[in-house]
């Protein structure tokens, strides 16, 4: 048995994994263990894998048919033995004290999740807070709903599982994870590096954007569901705005997508949905919690002027700046 379990599921990224499994092996945790899950990868990364075999740590598994992110990470789960259990994609890579920290951070902070800063493209510093999550007031920072910049308590992730077969399957996990947990501490001592500038991320189509919507509302359905369950109903208030959230920050992607008339399409599609499952949305959203989530996207596409004004208003005064927008595009 292992004091940290790592699992880091693995598709198509050849890349970039000899610089993630190097971060890995490089870690100054002294009792860990790397769970590895190819899945059924169609270029050279479990040739890859196989060159870290001579190290003990890792432990590696393939799967003969291509099953998804979260498959690999469901097997991956029933093999760790850690008493701590963290996750890394396998295009990204972490600080060589990455998990030693996260570790000491969670005992001593005594709360059965801990969070790390994110550096991508730009640097995503995360404010170091304790988090209480029987609050519905509680800002919900954009890291926070990855779950690869956590570090669990297994006792709080036992038995659990991911959705499969949606994108966002684990901001699902993620977010029932804090209700459960009801506390999580954030460190910015340590950094976990998201590889932001995936070829994939770019060029989107209003067909692409249109399915991440879809999915989305799979995962807000989902959510919804489970949140009916006893354990979760004095969270209700606060998963239906962690809901309207998530759904919410697919307007800065719409924006970059396809052609105007389909990004018009598509936010009257994602605010036709909200407001039919919550009603009226933005009288449910405190302004600081959708500053503190939406805000940094929504700032890219506003002049200083209209940034001016978004500080003094709401949601729906942002989403009518940000039809203004698409409309000004379309004029010109």
């Amino acid at each position: 048995m292992a004091r940290t379990s790592v699992i880091v599921p693995i598709y198509n990224t050849e890349n970039f994994l000899n610089r993630c499994l190097s971060s890995l092996k490089n870690q100054t945790e002294g009792d860990i263990e790397f769970i590895l899950v190819d899945d059924a990868s169609t270029d050279n990364s479990l040739k890859i894998m196989e060159t870290y075999e001579k190290d003990a740590r890792f432990k590696l598994y393939s799967f003969p048919v291509n099953q998804g992110v979260s498959c690999a990470r469901n097997f991956a789960l029933s093999k760790a033995t850690g008493k701590y259990i963290g996750f890394v994609d396998s295009d990204d890579y972490v600080d060589e004290n990455y998990f030693e920290v996260l570790r000491k951070h969670l005992e001593d902070e005594k709360v059965p999740i801990s969070v790390a800063g994110i550096r991508q493209a730009m640097e995503l510093p995360l404010k170091p807070q304790r988090v209480n999550f029987r609050n519905p007031k509680t800002p919900l920072q954009m890291g926070t709903i990855c779950v690869w910049s956590h570090l669990f308590d297994r006792n709080l992730i036992f038995n659990e599982q991911f959705l499969e077969h949606t994108r966002f399957e684990d901001t699902a996990f993620t977010i029932l994870m804090h209700m459960k947990g009801e506390k999580l501490s954030i460190t910015n001592d340590t950094f976990y590096h998201y590889k932001g500038d995936n070829p994939s991320c770019y060029g989107r189509t209003g067909a692409k954007e249109l399915s991440s919507i879809l999915d989305r509302m799979k995962v807000a359905d989902y959510l919804d569901k489970l949140g009916r369950k006893e354990q979760y109903l004095h969270y209700q208030e606060r998963l239906k705005t962690t809901e309207i959230l998530f759904l919410l920050s697919s307007v800065h992607t719409i924006i970059q997508s396809g052609t105007l008339e389909e990004q018009e399409d598509l936010i009257s599609l994602l605010d036709i949905y909200t407001k039919k499952k919550y009603g009226d949305y933005g009288q449910l959203i405190d302004k600081t919690t959708f500053n503190y989530l939406i805000g940094p996207f929504y700032q890219d596409y506003l002049s200083k002027e209209k940034q001016e004004l978004y500080n003094q208003f709401n949601v729906q005064t942002c989403e009518f700046f940000i039809r203004q927008k698409v409309k000004s595009k379309k004029e010109q």
